[in-house]
């Protein structure tokens, strides 16, 4: 029996060493999702059911798991996340598992190097938490599968599902804290690019925060550069929401001068101008302004 396993072991190792293609069971996966200003990249296997009872056989409950096939999954984060409520430092950490039936523990360990969960020592553990595992009928999901779902701007969630399993670990991270702290960078370092006062003006605008310093570092894009319509019809959007809607007008009606001619002079029609005539309507009524005469009414 000691003579097989070696064979066995030998022959295993062969395959991974001389480097042959050949279809492996358990097929490699790469899930990449960017969440805000966060990378996130899963490298795990996807064994399948094919007719086993998984969860409670298959996969024993209450004993670590390796969450996947063959060698341990791996997720690697560029910035750090919060999961489940708690902090977990940007790096590239071994996703495990403890399955239950009413409850999963998701585990973060510092050990990347594992082939399944042999050698797995609770001490590098990094980050452990608990989520409640989705439990549903019908169809089973045939092959084991991560993804990263629900996603919005500032967090998503990664779903690890499998059997009639769904199993959502929640990820959160602070983007409008990179988004400032990329924004100072920037103005600091390029203070002479009009695209970076431009970009940094719209993320003001679209986050309706600081928008004295949304309509300051647009006047200094325009200063810059003053030859792009979208400089003239962003600055027309942000006197709007500050509630100038007749400087609104006028900037909009630079805008909508600026991108005809543009576009005529590419031959081309200009595919904006109904969009900055939509926002021309809307700002003129605020402000009170004739459409016809282009007047303040009286």
């Amino acid at each position: 029996m000691k003579h097989l396993n070696w064979i066995l072991a030998a022959t295993t190792l062969s395959i991974f060493t001389v480097g042959q293609e050949l279809p492996q069971p358990s097929p490699k996966a790469v899930v990449q999702q960017r969440v805000g200003l966060t990378d996130i990249t899963i490298d795990y296997s996807r064994p399948s059911a094919r007719g086993r009872k998984i969860f409670g056989e298959l996969v024993p409950f209450n004993q670590i798991w390796r969450t996947g096939a063959n060698r341990i999954t791996l997720i690697s984060l560029s910035t750090e996340v919060i999961v489940e409520g708690q902090k977990l430092p940007a790096g590239k950490y071994g996703l495990l598992t403890i399955p239950r039936e009413d409850r999963w523990t998701v585990i973060f360990n510092s050990d990347t190097t594992l082939w399944g969960s042999d050698g797995y020592d609770q001490k590098k553990d990094v980050l452990r938490v608990d989520v409640v595992p989705n439990v549903f009928e019908g169809d089973i999901i045939e092959t084991f599968t991560i993804s990263v779902d629900a996603l919005r701007e500032n967090g998503a969630t990664i779903v690890l599902a499998w059997e009639n399993v769904k199993v959502p670990v929640n990820i959160d991270v602070e983007v409008d804290k990179m988004a400032m702290a990329n924004i100072e960078r920037a103005v600091k370092e390029n203070h002479r690019d009009w695209r970076v006062f431009r970009n940094s003006a719209q993320y003001f605008l679209t986050k309706n925060i600081q928008i004295d310093r949304a309509l300051e570092y647009i006047n200094r894009s325009i200063e810059l550069n003053p030859d792009n319509w979208y400089s003239h019809y962003l600055k027309g959007e942000i006197l709007a929401r500050k509630g100038n809607f007749a400087e609104a007008v006028n900037a909009g009606n630079t805008a909508l001068k600026m991108g005809n001619e543009q576009a005529k002079a590419a031959g081309r029609p200009f595919g904006y101008a109904d969009m900055i005539q939509n926002s021309l309507k809307d700002w003129r009524e605020k402000a009170g302004i004739n459409t016809k005469t282009g007047k303040k009414k009286k």
